[in-house]
């Protein structure tokens, strides 16, 4: 503008308003958990939130979405269950330590997963206790009694890697299933693990 002006022979020139700049800067979009963990249900129909029974899968789903104006790329889920004693944060640091060691494990012998998610699309993993086979692991009678009555403690312990705009963030969370441990459940969130990027 202020070269035409010039070859117009105009001795006044034009400059950038600054109050209407217009970013460049691309919207970030995210990853989230949707509520809390869910019973997979009973067999043989697999309905989502059921009351466990002996021999019924054991496992809580996990939903997630993708939020914001963007697709997001996903290429890694860890996720398990865990039963413990008791809810105390040594207990927590020591499962976290076992999880880490064990996505670390994963991550050097296993390859990406690559999936995209578009702004609003829901997906859900299912956390089931890691027993080296492929075997999924099922209720027993004993289980779901110390569950009701508090001398074992659900744990479900989640981290989604994925990347928005080529930047790598991860979606982190756990929780622990209060007593009786019925359908939803009364979760609580662990005290380790929390931080999402």
């Amino acid at each position: 503008m202020n070269r035409r002006l010039h070859e117009l022979g105009e001795s006044w020139t034009v400059s950038e308003d600054p109050f209407k700049r217009v970013s460049t800067a691309r919207p970030r979009s995210y990853l989230t958990f949707v509520d809390s963990p869910r019973f997979v249900g009973r067999n043989p129909t697999n309905s989502e939130g059921s009351q466990f029974e002996p021999g019924d899968p054991l496992g809580f789903n996990v939903h997630y979405r993708a939020n914001g104006p963007n697709s997001v790329e996903v290429f890694s889920i860890a996720n398990a269950l865990y039963l413990e004693p008791n809810t105390g944060i040594e207990t927590q640091k020591a499962m976290l330590a076992i999880f880490t060691e064990e996505v670390n494990k994963e991550k050097k012998t296993l390859r990406p997963d690559f999936s995209t998610l578009s702004p609003g699309d829901t997906r859900f993993v299912t956390a089931q206790i890691f027993t080296g086979t492929p075997q999924r692991p099922v209720a027993t009678a004993e289980d779901l009694e110390k569950l009701k009555i508090g001398t074992q403690v659900a744990f479900v312990i989640t981290e989604i890697t994925y990347k928005d705009a080529g930047i790598t963030h991860h979606e982190r969370m756990c929780f622990w299933l209060q007593t009786p441990a019925s359908p939803p459940g009364i979760w609580h969130s662990c005290e380790v693990f929390t931080k999402s990027d």
